[in-house]
């Protein structure tokens, strides 16, 4: 089990002071210097140290994290690397030259107001 309560969740968010928290089984409560507090799962694999960022503070309750927590290093056990799943799932699947259209369309340089 961890080490935090709500509380004391709370009150690091709210002294604001920058560092890496740890609540124990590799997940930590981060507080960036600029940018919201957000939670993040350390683990190793293959030989690796690997960060993945579960969500920010506001979005995801303590309990949460915890639960996620769990789910990820049960994802680790069965040989899955969470973070390279995220970048397989984030990568955009071009099948048709319409697909193609709407990926390039998307992309911040390309979209605009007017057509």
């Amino acid at each position: 089990m961890g080490s935090f309560t709500a509380k004391k969740v709370q009150s690091l968010i709210k002294d604001g002071k920058p560092g890496r928290y740890s609540d124990g089984n590799g997940l930590y409560l981060m507080v960036p210097k600029k940018g919201s507090p957000y939670w993040m799962h350390r683990y190793t694999f293959s030989g690796k140290r690997r960060e993945l960022t579960l969500d920010k503070c506001a979005a995801l309750s303590l309990a949460e994290a915890r639960e996620h927590a769990v789910e990820t290093q049960r994802v680790i056990r069965s040989g899955v690397d969470p973070v390279e799943e995220r970048k397989r799932d984030e990568q955009a699947i071009i099948r048709t030259t319409q697909d193609l259209f709407r990926d390039w369309r998307r992309h911040p340089i390309f979209s605009s107001t007017r057509v």
